[in-house]
């Protein structure tokens, strides 16, 4: 289960999912521990461990394999306990961990840098100013006529903003077992991102892939002038890292 996420000074009143309790924590962090002891500190590290844990190489741990891994990486948890940690990992209840579950209960929530950037995006698609995402918002500042589908014709554009809207709600929902209803809370924004910022490693390059998607001016975003005292500016990303920030941009439209 997500931590909740602190917003103070933000001018956002966040109320997000109910924090994991103090016994899990405990659990889950001696699993980290040992990642780490392993030389998992990276998502590349931990991609490695999973497939290794992955016996039958079906891309996901049931209880088995995950119980398993337990014993063979020597962590210090009573039998009895075991289903109470696979639980922590198995993020939409369906009795198996894919790999985007097991990074995200390892890395654990954005930092404060990141959902402040999260923020600021949340702040310049929420065009009214009333603390939610919806349809009229999104129409002012989502360039869907750009999205692939809609320049090959499979869909339409409002089939594409409608869509925006439910992959945030989806993905809260999932985790929280809410009902979607055509707007998306910050809660739902947050959650959405802390589960992208899981998968990558670096600070800098998230704030690049979120100024170039969202417009937001900082260090890293390429348009805004540089500053007394700013970071040094990101010039060049690894093939990885560039498919996921085009892939990012192109999902939400925002190529101009």
């Amino acid at each position: 289960m997500p931590a909740a996420t602190s917003n103070q000074g933000s001018g956002i009143s966040i109320k997000g999912p109910q924090v994991m309790p103090r016994f899990q924590t405990i659990l889950v962090e001696r699993f980290r521990e040992k990642l780490k002891a392993r030389g998992s500190r990276g998502i590349v590290g931990l991609g490695r461990q999973f497939k290794i844990m992955d016996d039958n190489g079906s891309g996901t741990l049931d209880p088995y394999e995950f119980n398993k891994a337990i014993q063979d990486f020597g962590i210090e948890i009573e039998t009895k306990d075991l289903a109470t940690l696979f639980k922590c990992f198995d993020i939409d209840g369906n009795n198996e961990i894919d790999f985007n579950e097991f990074i995200r209960v390892i890395v654990g929530p954005m930092n404060n840098f990141r959902t402040q950037l999260c923020i600021k995006a949340f702040k310049i698609l929420d065009r009214t100013g009333d603390g939610s995402i919806n349809l009229d918002d999104i129409q002012g500042s989502y360039n869907a006529s750009m999205h692939p589908d809609v320049k090959s014709g499979k869909r339409t554009e409002n089939e594409i903003l409608t869509e925006f809207l439910e992959t945030f709600e989806q993905h809260y929902n999932t985790v929280t077992g809410g009902q979607s209803d055509g707007t998306i809370t910050p809660e739902e924004w947050l959650e959405y991102y802390t589960n992208v910022s899981a998968s990558i490693d670096n600070d800098a390059y998230f704030e690049l892939m979120m100024s170039n998607t969202w417009n937001i001016e900082s260090a890293n975003n390429p348009a805004s002038m540089p500053y007394a005292g700013s970071r040094q500016k990101i010039s060049t990303v690894n093939s990885r890292d560039a498919y996921r920030r085009d892939h990012h941009r192109n999902l939400f439209g925002t190529d101009k």
